[in-house]
């Protein structure tokens, strides 16, 4: 699971072709859904009451990509995300309310903050979650794999260098930037460059302090403004 832009294609590629574990069958959850909310069609209700659940034998693979550049990639690439302003431009799209499967979110920020603090709430207490830097998986495959083999089991015979070799050799999607164009534009020193200073206070006033704790991710803070 994942906020859309977070490599969910990417990590679903590595575990459909290396573990056993892979069931293509019906589950609850759509793979962006935002807890506690299920699938549309599915027969189970949407509990609204703040319960959680358990999911015996489901292991929770979470995506998570640092805030900066998240909060770029999907205000340009916005697939189901709905803003209210019309056309792009990011200082407004950081600060417009925002839908997602017809719940409404102060800003595109809240919306990042609201995917982890729910996956904590709903999911952690009753079920086995794994969270998954992109960041990690893209420049360090072997290492960031190897987490997840005490919960996964690997198909016989699997070659995990081959696996990683044929997946990274290109992007899932055509316009994507991979190798070290991908390497350069996610590195924080890029985001200080790219997004201006006021934005950067934006998103930094907005961003939960303990989220950034939880996933060890630094806070790119503005050059202070010079007369």
């Amino acid at each position: 699971m994942g906020p859309f832009n977070t490599g969910t294609v990417l990590m679903s590629s590595f575990v459909r072709r290396l573990y056993t574990n892979d069931q293509n069958r019906h589950f609850q959850y759509w793979k962006h859904s935002v807890p506690p909310r299920f699938l549309q069609n599915s027969d189970e209700k949407t509990p609204m009451d703040g319960s959680t659940r358990a999911f015996p034998g489901v292991l929770f693979l979470c995506m998570i990509r640092s805030p900066y550049f998240w909060l770029t990639a999907t205000c340009r690439r916005q697939y189901n995300v709905q803003f209210h302003v019309k056309f792009f431009d990011l200082s407004e799209r950081l600060r417009s309310p925002v839908y997602l499967k017809g719940e409404l979110f102060n800003n595109i920020v809240q919306l990042w903050n609201s995917y982890y603090r729910r996956y904590a709430l709903y999911l952690e207490e009753h079920n086995s979650v794994t969270y998954v830097r992109l960041e990690d998986l893209v420049r360090n495959p072997s290492e960031t794999l190897r987490l997840l083999d005490s919960k996964l089991e690997r198909k016989p015979g699997s070659d995990e260098q081959a696996c990683i070799a044929f997946i990274s050799r290109a992007p899932s999607k055509a316009d994507n930037a991979y190798g070290e164009i991908w390497e350069e534009k996610n590195r924080l020193e890029f985001a200080l460059k790219a997004i201006r200073a006021d934005d950067l206070s934006f998103i930094n006033q907005q961003l939960d302090p303990l989220l950034m704790k939880k996933f060890a991710y630094s806070y790119a803070w503005p050059s202070p403004q010079i007369a």
